[in-house]
Protein backbone atom coordinates (compact mmCIF):
# COMPACT_ATOMS: atom_id res chain seq x y z
CA UNK A 1 0.00 0.00 0.00
CA UNK A 2 2.95 2.30 0.39
CA UNK A 3 3.91 1.43 -3.12
CA UNK A 4 4.26 4.69 -5.37
CA UNK A 5 1.86 4.58 -8.16
CA UNK A 6 3.23 5.73 -12.00
CA UNK A 7 2.22 8.99 -12.78
CA UNK A 8 0.79 8.88 -16.11
CA UNK A 9 2.77 12.07 -17.16
CA UNK A 10 6.19 10.42 -16.61
CA UNK A 11 7.21 11.51 -19.55
CA UNK A 12 6.34 15.03 -19.89
CA UNK A 13 8.88 17.86 -19.65
CA UNK A 14 9.11 19.97 -17.05
CA UNK A 15 7.61 23.24 -17.38
CA UNK A 16 7.01 26.73 -16.67
CA UNK A 17 5.03 29.44 -18.26
CA UNK A 18 6.81 33.08 -18.77
CA UNK A 19 4.57 34.21 -15.90
CA UNK A 20 6.18 31.71 -13.78
CA UNK A 21 9.58 32.08 -14.72
CA UNK A 22 8.65 36.41 -14.30
CA UNK A 23 7.73 35.71 -11.00
CA UNK A 24 10.45 33.28 -9.77
CA UNK A 25 13.02 36.14 -11.17
CA UNK A 26 10.40 38.73 -8.85
CA UNK A 27 10.78 36.97 -5.99
CA UNK A 28 14.89 36.45 -6.29
CA UNK A 29 14.65 39.99 -6.53
CA UNK A 30 15.53 40.89 -10.50
CA UNK A 31 13.64 43.01 -12.57
CA UNK A 32 13.86 41.05 -15.79
CA UNK A 33 12.14 44.34 -17.43
CA UNK A 34 11.65 47.87 -16.62
CA UNK A 35 8.19 49.14 -14.64
CA UNK A 36 6.52 51.30 -17.08
CA UNK A 37 4.09 52.92 -14.08
CA UNK A 38 7.36 53.09 -11.20
CA UNK A 39 9.31 51.75 -8.68
CA UNK A 40 6.82 51.51 -6.38
CA UNK A 41 4.59 49.60 -8.36
CA UNK A 42 7.17 46.87 -8.95
CA UNK A 43 8.00 47.10 -5.27
CA UNK A 44 4.53 45.92 -4.58
CA UNK A 45 4.43 43.40 -7.42
CA UNK A 46 7.20 41.79 -5.92
CA UNK A 47 5.91 41.77 -2.54
CA UNK A 48 2.83 40.14 -3.71
CA UNK A 49 4.62 37.19 -4.89
CA UNK A 50 6.95 37.19 -2.06
CA UNK A 51 3.69 36.76 0.12
CA UNK A 52 2.04 34.05 -1.93
CA UNK A 53 4.30 31.77 -0.83
CA UNK A 54 4.43 30.31 2.22
CA UNK A 55 8.12 29.41 3.27
CA UNK A 56 7.52 25.86 5.20
CA UNK A 57 4.43 23.54 4.28
CA UNK A 58 4.28 20.98 7.42
CA UNK A 59 2.70 17.89 6.16
CA UNK A 60 1.18 15.36 8.98
CA UNK A 61 -0.99 12.63 9.35
CA UNK A 62 -1.91 10.03 6.58
CA UNK A 63 -4.06 6.36 6.98
CA UNK A 64 -1.34 4.68 5.45
CA UNK A 65 1.75 4.60 7.85
CA UNK A 66 3.79 3.68 5.01
CA UNK A 67 2.67 6.49 3.18
CA UNK A 68 3.23 8.88 6.48
CA UNK A 69 6.53 7.57 6.88
CA UNK A 70 7.27 9.34 3.14
CA UNK A 71 5.46 12.17 3.09
CA UNK A 72 5.07 13.51 6.64
CA UNK A 73 7.38 16.20 7.44
CA UNK A 74 8.20 19.79 6.77
CA UNK A 75 8.86 20.81 2.92
CA UNK A 76 10.45 24.11 2.00
CA UNK A 77 10.05 26.26 -1.80
CA UNK A 78 12.02 24.22 -4.09
CA UNK A 79 11.00 26.33 -7.65
CA UNK A 80 7.95 26.86 -9.44
CA UNK A 81 6.36 24.19 -11.99
CA UNK A 82 3.12 25.34 -14.01
CA UNK A 83 2.81 28.32 -12.62
CA UNK A 84 2.75 26.96 -8.87
CA UNK A 85 5.59 26.66 -6.42
CA UNK A 86 6.64 23.68 -5.84
CA UNK A 87 7.62 22.15 -1.87
CA UNK A 88 10.94 19.32 -1.37
CA UNK A 89 11.01 17.39 2.00
CA UNK A 90 13.43 19.06 3.54
CA UNK A 91 14.74 15.57 5.26
CA UNK A 92 13.45 12.19 4.57
CA UNK A 93 12.98 9.69 6.74
CA UNK A 94 15.38 7.35 5.67
CA UNK A 95 17.81 9.97 4.07
CA UNK A 96 17.81 8.07 0.66
CA UNK A 97 14.39 9.57 -0.88
CA UNK A 98 13.50 12.83 -2.47
CA UNK A 99 9.71 13.85 -2.27
CA UNK A 100 8.32 16.76 -3.94
CA UNK A 101 4.62 18.43 -3.93
CA UNK A 102 3.91 19.98 -7.00
CA UNK A 103 1.44 21.38 -9.72
CA UNK A 104 0.54 19.96 -12.50
CA UNK A 105 -2.05 21.54 -15.47
CA UNK A 106 -4.50 20.59 -17.79
CA UNK A 107 -2.41 20.78 -20.88
CA UNK A 108 -1.64 16.53 -20.78
CA UNK A 109 -5.57 15.92 -19.64
CA UNK A 110 -7.68 16.17 -16.47
CA UNK A 111 -7.32 12.78 -15.38
CA UNK A 112 -4.28 13.71 -12.59
CA UNK A 113 -4.23 17.33 -13.21
CA UNK A 114 -3.92 19.56 -9.42
CA UNK A 115 -1.52 18.65 -7.08
CA UNK A 116 0.93 15.81 -6.05
CA UNK A 117 3.70 14.06 -3.67
CA UNK A 118 5.76 12.96 -6.18
CA UNK A 119 9.74 11.62 -6.15
CA UNK A 120 10.50 14.16 -8.61
CA UNK A 121 8.35 16.99 -10.37
CA UNK A 122 6.30 15.09 -13.04
CA UNK A 123 7.60 11.87 -12.07
CA UNK A 124 6.63 8.49 -12.39
CA UNK A 125 6.39 7.78 -9.00
CA UNK A 126 3.56 9.80 -6.78
CA UNK A 127 1.84 8.65 -3.68
CA UNK A 128 -0.89 11.43 -3.44
CA UNK A 129 -2.85 13.99 -5.32
CA UNK A 130 -5.58 16.61 -4.81
CA UNK A 131 -7.37 17.59 -7.87
CA UNK A 132 -8.14 21.42 -6.63
CA UNK A 133 -7.14 22.85 -9.94
CA UNK A 134 -7.75 26.66 -8.19
CA UNK A 135 -5.52 26.22 -5.19
CA UNK A 136 -2.62 28.52 -5.76
CA UNK A 137 -0.46 26.42 -2.68
CA UNK A 138 -1.01 22.90 -1.86
CA UNK A 139 -4.60 22.24 -0.66
CA UNK A 140 -4.80 21.70 3.17
CA UNK A 141 -7.19 18.95 2.74
CA UNK A 142 -8.65 16.63 0.29
CA UNK A 143 -5.62 14.32 -0.81
CA UNK A 144 -5.99 10.70 -2.70
CA UNK A 145 -3.94 8.23 -1.04
CA UNK A 146 -3.33 6.45 -3.72
CA UNK A 147 -3.63 8.57 -6.09
CA UNK A 148 -7.17 6.59 -7.49
CA UNK A 149 -7.81 5.63 -4.03
CA UNK A 150 -10.50 7.53 -1.24
CA UNK A 151 -9.70 11.13 0.01
CA UNK A 152 -8.00 10.57 3.46
CA UNK A 153 -9.12 13.34 5.54
CA UNK A 154 -6.18 12.76 7.91
CA UNK A 155 -3.38 13.88 5.72
CA UNK A 156 -2.78 17.06 6.41
CA UNK A 157 -1.09 20.15 4.96
CA UNK A 158 -0.25 23.54 6.79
Amino acid sequence: RGEAVPHPLAAAAFAASPVAMFAAQLQDGHNPRPCRNGKRKQARCAEKVRNSMPEVLCVSGCRSGEVAQILCGDYTPHGRNHGRPVYKLKCAVDGSRSVFVYFWDLRDGSSHSGWLFGHQVGGGKCWAHNPDLDARTPPPTGWRVPLDGPVDTSLQVS
